[in-house]
């Protein structure tokens, strides 16, 4: 059985409590509103996981631009992941602040 309000439809459950007949609405906009919110949160985080390594070598090029404002040369984007990657943890220095940001 369904009834409708406005523009959405809304299930009704029938079911016997103490030998009498009661209907009860399901809530599915609860549900497909958690649904949603889940779907775009895993989708933001692997959105940060995938461009996080960019952002980083982003980060060491703009501050060696910063240290050498005489010469005015900037890292070159090899030149960056090389100076990141010989660092202690490797290359997983270029998820340095990932868990930061992506919370």
């Amino acid at each position: 059985m369904t009834a409708t309000s406005s523009s959405h439809a809304v299930p009704l459950k029938t079911r016997k409590i103490d030998g009498k007949e009661t209907t009860t609405v399901t809530n599915t906009n609860t549900a497909e509103g958690l649904k949603n919110s889940l779907a775009s949160g895993l989708a933001s985080f692997c959105a940060k996981a995938l461009l996080q390594p960019f952002d980083t070598i982003k980060t060491v090029q703009q501050y060696h631009q910063y240290l050498d404002d005489n010469n005015n040369k900037a890292l070159t984007f090899i030149q960056a992941v090389q100076l990141i990657t010989k660092r202690k943890h490797g290359i997983a220095e270029l998820y340095a602040g990932f868990f930061a940001t992506a919370l």
